[in-house]
């Protein structure tokens, strides 16, 4: 495996776990009665959890970019998965 892949796979993973982390924060203050998925509707989760991350990411990936242009500006494709009730 070259450097560059090792890199990149890197820099994917932890994109997708910092946005994850902001993710659960944003769920635990405006959902603090959430246990397990089957509290929530999945349509929620994405639109005041999930999607207000990214956006906050987003920005931060665009900040890096500007200091250094070996960090792509654009983020993984990142969707809820389907949950069993």
């Amino acid at each position: 495996m070259s450097l560059t892949r090792a890199t990149q796979m890197f820099s994917t993973k932890n994109l997708t776990s910092s946005i994850k982390r902001l993710a659960t924060a944003y769920l635990k203050l405006l959902f603090p009665h959430v246990r397990q998925a089957s509290d929530i509707d999945k349509e929620d989760f994405e639109i005041f959890c999930l999607n207000p991350a990214i956006e906050k990411r987003g920005i931060i990936r665009k900040q890096i970019h500007l200091i250094d242009p070996e960090y792509k500006e654009e983020l993984p494709d990142i969707k809820v998965a389907n949950y069993i009730f």
